[in-house]
């Protein structure tokens, strides 16, 4: 890791200094002590490069150009709509069940539900004090600012804390709260099976737990949202004994809230995984908005180092021209994971989306045609007996 950069990234998290570089970017460049392509990578402002250059280092002036060529500019958005190669530790975007591999089986979706499975309800762990030979798992957010409080406290006071995240300042930010600690995107490998990665993730924090130590695990966006090595985890721990519990993170679908600025209660939403979505012929409600994650992995159980190859990506469209009108527009959302990067929020016609570029970590939200039909008889009775208590 080029930890330089990462911390530099770290900083940028801080208001005042954010602010700083704002007014002037090159001069704030200049007074740092790095190398000439980390200031290049930073004023680019682009994900792909810095991520790369953050991680691994060693990227050329012309290499830094070229991928910012392939990175268009994004800007940041209020979206009014509505009827009125990735460094990916956690799927790209939190290991999902994509597929789940079970006894020759496909397993599509986490389906690990640990609230109230074997008897075991999350409300009844108590998490205030230290706890010997505990299971800890903590959601990191989706950059690094987002770590809580709460899960910086757990993570202290671990033992031994294991991580895959998806952001070299995030890694940073972990290995700073405790000196042992574990990458478990050592698990991911070139056209390996997710499902295996998981498990393999997943038994590895069970045998820290069952040498005796208190066990922290940190994963990206909320460590309970498509990630599968965190159920499993906790899941397995409860049932050999052991107190197992959660601490939310912001996830994805969080950022898209804020970025888009949307209130998801008010027509209601469907959000779902975009191979879960296919192979379950999930029919979308139309009156409400519709989430569909890691879009471009769909249909591909596998992992790849230089990013998925989207090859069933024109099959998810189809099947969203089966509800939803060619010229309904849609909006591409990828959170900002540095406070130096906007989010990318592109609006695009659904009969234009096969010839916009997408990634793994591409969140689709699809917004309402139409708006559900009342219930005049009950609405009718809501006000009257409004006006009676109101009289």
């Amino acid at each position: 890791m080029n930890e330089r950069l990462a911390n530099e990234l770290l900083k940028l998290l801080d208001p005042e200094r954010l602010a700083a570089f704002e007014s002037n970017p090159v001069a704030y460049m200049n007074d740092l002590e790095l190398s000439a392509a980390d200031k290049k990578a930073i004023l680019t402002r682009k994900r792909a490069v810095i991520k790369y250059q953050a991680h691994f280092g060693g990227l050329t002036n012309q290499q830094i150009d070229e991928i910012s060529i392939e990175s268009p500019d994004v800007e940041h958005a209020h979206v009014e709509i509505g009827p009125e190669h990735e460094y990916g530790a956690t799927d790209e975007e939190g290991p999902g069940g994509l597929f789940m591999t079970t006894s020759g089986m496909r397993e599509f979706g986490p389906s690990t539900n640990h609230i109230g499975s074997d008897g075991l309800i999350a409300g009844n762990i108590d998490c205030s004090d230290k706890k010997a030979n505990s299971l800890v798992i903590v959601g990191t957010g989706i950059k690094a600012s987002h770590l809580t409080d709460e899960a910086s406290r757990y993570l202290r006071m671990a033992d031994v804390v294991l991580y895959c995240v998806a952001d070299p300042a995030t890694e940073v930010a972990i290995r700073r709260l405790n000196d042992n600690v574990d990458n478990l995107y050592r698990f991911y490998g070139d056209g390996k099976l997710r499902g295996i990665t998981y498990n393999e993730m997943a038994e590895t924090i069970m045998e820290e737990l069952r040498a005796g130590k208190r066990v922290g695990a940190a994963f990206y966006g909320h460590a309970g949202f498509l990630v599968k090595p965190a159920h499993l985890a906790i899941r397995q721990a409860r049932r050999e004994g052991y107190e197992a519990w959660m601490c939310p993170g912001p996830s994805c679908v969080d950022c898209l809230i804020a970025d888009l600025g949307i209130d998801l209660s008010w027509d209601g939403c469907q959000i779902y995984e975009a191979t879960h979505f296919m192979v379950r012929n999930k029919c979308p409600d139309t009156t409400a908005g519709l989430i569909l994650l890691q879009i471009g992995c769909v249909g591909d159980s596998s992992f790849s180092f230089k990013g998925f190859d989207g090859r069933h990506y024109p099959r998810l469209l189809n099947r969203l021209i089966e509800f939803y009108p060619a010229e309904h527009y849609v909006v591409l959302y990828e959170a900002s994971q540095f406070s130096i990067c906007a989010p990318r929020v592109d609006v695009v016609k659904l009969s234009d989306l096969h010839s916009v570029k997408i990634n793994g970590i591409t969140t689709m939200y699809v917004p309402p045609i139409n708006v559900a039909p009342l219930n005049e008889e009950l609405l009718n009775i809501f006000v009257a007996s409004q006006n009676a208590n109101d009289g």
